[in-house]
């Protein structure tokens, strides 16, 4: 009988513990990200693209567009709208290499607080 009531306790304890493993993550997800991006992300150049990024908590802005093998990806380039000559630009980005969908805009995101990407 004990060790059946331990075994429940374990199993509670367990399950909170992987609950709030998973709410931390959902909650921190993109700081989480900054994290990896710093640390792996590989920085290559993207084109402003002209399809819109809309947003109701701050100012809408274009996507940007890059490929990575073979395959298309977009990410938030920070250039709002009222920017239209921005479109067709290169912006410098930095992305993961093994989940391209993880990606920023060096510029309007980091800023200069990312100092590893050199996209001349």
């Amino acid at each position: 009988m004990k060790k059946r009531k331990k075994n429940r306790e374990n199993d509670v304890k367990l399950r909170l513990l992987l609950t709030l493993v998973l709410f931390l993550a959902v909650v921190f997800h993109f700081a989480i990200e900054d994290i990896f991006l710093r640390k792996y992300g590989k920085c290559t150049k993207a084109k402003v693209s002209s399809e819109i990024r809309y947003s109701s908590s701050k100012p809408d802005t274009y996507y940007f567009k890059f490929i990575e093998n073979g395959k298309e990806y977009t990410g938030d380039s920070n250039v709002e709208i009222h920017k239209k000559e921005m479109i067709g630009d290169k912006i410098c980005i930095v992305y993961l290499e093994l989940l391209p969908t993880i990606n920023r805009s060096l510029d309007g995101y980091f800023e200069s607080r990312f100092t590893r990407c050199n996209c001349k």
